[in-house]
């Protein structure tokens, strides 16, 4: 259980008063978790998690009664848009989301290093590196790129030792590097003009001495430069993806597909506030 509370309702910024349990009988039979942020420059109501027990599937209209508390928790807290992600190859998930207004809007690629120690700083022109704060590392990071739901500060600062650390050159940030306890790293960035200097190298074969975790692991939006970093220092691309999945603008319409919009269908089963 406190592993459970660790992840969701800390690194992945879910929140209690946002998060539903659906009730069959008086026993617990499905779950949907949701955490409101800024992100992306809106509100937002993301959906970190929704389960629904292998009897109750495809019965009493579980999912759709999740989904609907969901969408009303989002209005309340006036989130311009919802947002979720989904493994792709799960093709039943990703067409009950799309018949709920969801789009596509990019995928996520996840690597792993099972022996980071062989990572090797270049051997001429060592940069300056130094620690940070995760405020100053990310205050430099490139503005347009666009950063995943749990590699966002508002997760990063959940994680307990997490450590950043920044290139410097002359007297400003040219790159930086968050990096958690467990070998996730949380972002790796140096600046367009300062790249292929060995920086990015230098910066995670530091990150690995300081803190020697057993392994790495990434989970970032797809991009052939990063991706072609990684590999390149012997990373392995892992076969997990994830496609992100949005809806918004945030619209009011007729009927949803079971029931109206705020209001459960009839005969959907007994939804209750996770704090409760």
């Amino acid at each position: 259980v406190e592993a459970f509370e660790q992840r969701f309702f800390g690194v992945e910024c879910n929140e209690r008063s946002r998060s539903f349990v659906a009730l069959v009988d008086g026993a617990p039979a499905g779950v949907i978790l949701g955490g409101v942020r800024a992100f992306g420059g809106v509100t937002t109501m993301r959906m970190g998690a929704m389960a629904i027990a292998p009897e109750h599937r495809g019965r009493l209209g579980l999912g759709q009664g999740l989904f609907e508390r969901h969408h009303q928790a989002a209005r309340e807290a006036g989130c311009a848009q919802l947002w979720l992600e989904v493994i792709v190859g799960n093709d039943r998930a990703a067409a009950f989301y799309g018949k709920r207004g969801y789009e596509t809007v990019g995928q996520l690629a996840y690597f792993q290093h099972d022996a980071p120690g062989t990572i090797a700083p270049p051997t001429s022109g060592a940069p300056c590196i130094e620690p940070c704060s995760l405020a100053d590392a990310r205050s430099r990071a490139p503005a347009t790129v666009h950063v995943n739901w749990q590699n966002q500060p508002f997760c990063i600062e959940q994680v307990p030792g997490q450590r950043n650390l920044a290139a410097i050159d002359g007297a400003s940030i040219a790159g930086a590097i968050g990096l958690d306890p467990s070998g996730k790293i949380d972002f790796l960035y140096v600046h367009e003009p300062l790249r292929r200097r060995g920086l990015g190298t230098a910066l995670l074969a530091t990150a690995v001495h300081a803190m020697r975790p057993a392994s790495l692991s990434v989970g970032m939006p797809r991009d052939p430069s990063l991706e072609a970093f990684l590999l390149a220092r012997g990373f392995g691309r892992r076969e997990l993806e994830q496609q992100e999945m949005r809806r918004a603008p945030w619209r009011r319409r007729a009927r949803e597909v079971t029931g109206p919009m705020g209001k459960e269908p009839e005969g959907s089963p007994l939804l209750m506030d996770s704090t409760r």
